[in-house]
């Protein structure tokens, strides 16, 4: 059996978080093959909160984002820090698992024509994305240079989009539809934060579309200056 690392930044969502922590307790997949790293982006309070939570046997991890860099960089960073499993998920703080998805998806990695090369797609009960949360093999992981397997290019929306088509092109995308989540998309702080981005991730995602940009099959960028 693999080891997973899930990450998953919060900004606002305190009680939310909690209960995207509680799904994971409950989850048949063996705590002591579970690490797990809260990326606490931009709110001092959160952090402090979010670092009294029992771990319950998984190893536990925060960081925090002094300046709010929002979801994708958020990602990275846990890869880059954090990350020793053998394979990573990336999930939100608006999500709960089913008690059998974790393990669902390890054993359809591992079974995988890709092996631990391989992108687990996770579905969730509401319509979106598709490549919205995933479990991603080590081997996948390594392919991008810093572990940074979201491109830097979004500031919230489309990363995940251009990251699931990448994985498609490579023949890495791994379909697992019985490995779900419930994502609950609230209407908060952190919604209304990210809809102020959304125009410009839309505007990015057709640029890079435009120019022929794939994050992974090549890592060019249209907003080097965002770094």
């Amino acid at each position: 059996m693999i080891d997973i690392d899930i990450g998953i930044p919060t900004c606002a969502r305190p009680d939310a978080i909690k209960k995207t922590l509680a799904s994971i307790r409950r989850s048949r997949f063996p705590a002591d093959r579970l690490g797990i790293t809260i990326i606490v982006d931009g709110n001092p309070a959160l952090k402090t909160e979010i670092e009294k939570i029992e771990p319950y046997g998984a190893r536990y991890t925060v960081i925090f984002n002094e300046k709010r860099i929002d979801w994708p960089r958020s990602i990275n960073r846990a890869l880059a820090e954090t990350f020793h499993a053998d394979a990573f998920l990336y999930g939100a703080d608006d999500i709960q698992f089913d008690p059998e998805c974790l393990a669902i998806a390890a054993a359809r990695l591992e079974a995988g024509p890709e092996g631990l090369g391989g992108v687990v797609q996770i579905a969730q009960d509401v319509g979106g994305c598709s490549s919205a949360f995933g479990l991603m093999g080590r081997g996948f992981i390594d392919r991008f240079p810093g572990k940074a397997v979201m491109c830097p290019d979004y500031i919230h929306f489309g990363a995940d989009f251009e990251l699931g088509r990448f994985a498609r092109r490579a023949g890495a995308w791994i379909p697992c539809p019985i490995a779900k989540v419930r994502h609950a998309r609230k209407k908060d702080r952190t919604h209304q934060l990210a809809q102020q981005v959304k125009a410009r991730d839309l505007h990015t995602q057709s640029a890079r579309a435009g120019k022929g940009f794939l994050w992974g099959s090549d890592f060019n960028r249209i907003h080097p200056e965002a770094e």
